[in-house]
Parts: structure tokens; sequence; C-alpha cells
């Protein structure tokens, strides 16, 4: 409620200005009121769950870091899940909707699954950091697939596109590379004194001696 000095100086009373949703909070409006109503307590459950856990972390900061960063994104999958259906046509649909669906439902289970892991066995993974395990190696991946689907869900194909191009050129393309910087080394295996030159594929080693032969 907005206050204006009117004529006689007296303090009059104006209304305030209609609240204009952003285009994001309108369409999470217009997604929750075509759920169905079952569906709409489902998520709010959930929602109301996150919003309490955000609170309980950042007052109490209970648990480690890694660990509170992997809920949250547990709970960001499960409501991702929950809200948006697997095909654009499902989500034109008349309401009331289901919003992922069962499918949705079962995903948005799985993602809180494997994010139970980390939690058991958060000390055996610290401890073996850098060298993780089958099971270790079965729950990141599945994790990181169902990141790429609510991603796909939420934003269309672009972005998990693009994710999986770098994602593929770190596990296949840079590990060919080996990038190494112009010096000088000793070559222990036959002592003598070599200049290292980098180059995309290897690294090359000149005996100094022959390079400054040649130069000369």
């Amino acid at each position: 409620m907005r206050q204006a000095i009117g004529t006689g100086g007296a303090v009059k009373p104006t209304a305030s200005p209609p609240h204009v949703p952003h285009a994001e909070e309108s369409e999470a409006v217009a997604r929750l009121a075509a759920l169905a109503r079952g569906w709409r307590w489902l998520v709010g459950g959930v929602a109301l769950a996150f919003s309490c856990y955000q609170l309980v972390v950042a007052a109490f900061h209970p648990w480690s870091s890694q660990l509170i960063r992997e809920w949250h994104v547990a709970f960001l999958l499960a409501l991702t899940f929950l809200l948006y259906p697997a095909r654009r046509l499902a989500a034109a649909a008349a309401p009331p909707v289901r919003g992922g669906g069962i499918g949705g439902l079962l995903l948005a289970l799985g993602a809180a699954s494997l994010a139970l892991y980390y939690g058991v066995f958060e000390h055996d993974l610290i401890l073996r950091a850098g060298d993780p395990t089958q099971a270790d190696l079965v729950v990141g991946v599945a994790l990181l697939i169902l990141v790429f689907e609510a991603a796909r869900r939420v934003l269309g194909w672009p972005l998990p596109l693009l994710c999986a191009l770098f994602l593929l050129y770190a596990l296949f393309v840079w590990p060919r590379w080996e990038w190494c910087s112009f010096g000088v080394v000793r070559d222990e295996t036959r002592c003598i004194w070599c200049v290292r030159v980098s180059s995309l594929g290897r690294c090359r080693h000149y005996p100094l001696a022959w390079l400054v032969r040649s130069l000369g």
C-alpha cells in the first residue's frame, strides 16, 4: 500500500500496482493448476519437504557439503520428474493431468534412492576417491542419465546434446592428446639433457647437444 500527499497535506493511501508474474512464474502456476488433486498434493508435499530441508541445512548444517548438494539435486530431480512429462504432447493435454505420470514417479523414486547411496557410503567414497568401484560407476552413470533426462524435459534437446558433446570430448578426445610445455629436461635413461617440445599426440625429446649442433 503506497501513500500520497493530497492538496491539504493529508496522506492518502493509494493502491499498489498489480503483481505481474514473470513467464517462468506463470508457467509454474499454470502447470500446478493443471495437475490432478492427488498429484498436486504429492508435488506440494515434495516441495514443502525440499523447503524444510533447505532451511534446516542452512541453519544447522548437520551434514557435509557434498551430501547436502547430493540431496539438493535429488529433490530437484524428483520435482522435475513429477511436474514435467516425458513428451511435449502430454504437457498440452487437457487438465487434470498427472504431470510426469507413473514413469515420472518411478524416476523420482529412483533419484531419491540413488542419492541415498552417497549418504550410506559417504566415508568409503571419500577413502577411495579416484578409484571407483563398479557400483560407484553404475550409480554415477545412472544419476548422470537422470540429470540429462531432467534437463531435456524442462529445456528440450539443445542443452543435453551440448553437454553430451563436451562429455564425449573429455572421455575420448582429450586423453589422446598429451600436452607438455617447451623446456629442458634430463633423460635419466640415457643420462643426457634433452629439449622437450610439445606436440599433438605425444611429447618429443631432442638431445640438447644434437640441437645445439643443428643450430650452429
